[in-house]
């Protein structure tokens, strides 16, 4: 069976600990809200879509987090945040990737 992807990033601001994930539930939440994390339709996001992008992934450790909060972190500590997106992106592709081996091609 297939191991679910659930990419994990966390980092400090201003004392408190943001933890950002990666998977199914931070993707759908992003689609309702216009950005498709899976074909790079957020690699240029506004100050605002940032914001959004950021509390859909912290949804789930910060389910208080208003959108302020989410914008309040983009802006106190943007390379924080793109360090953060960065490690994500690289995980949860990596897993993808790096899950089994593949067959030869009969005749090759």
């Amino acid at each position: 069976m297939v191991a679910p992807i659930d990419a994990k990033a966390e980092f400090e601001v201003e004392g408190e600990t943001v933890t950002l994930r990666f998977n199914f539930q931070a993707i759908a939440l992003a689609d309702q809200h216009g950005i498709d994390l899976l074909n790079d339709g957020f690699t240029e996001l506004r100050p605002v879509q940032a914001a959004t992008l950021l509390k859909c992934l912290g949804a789930q450790d910060q389910p208080d987090w208003t959108e302020d909060h989410a914008l309040a972190v983009v802006v106190k500590a943007p390379e924080m945040v793109r360090e953060a997106l960065i490690s994500l992106f690289t995980e949860y592709g990596g897993k993808a990737e790096g899950n089994g081996k593949r067959r030869k091609a009969k005749g090759k």
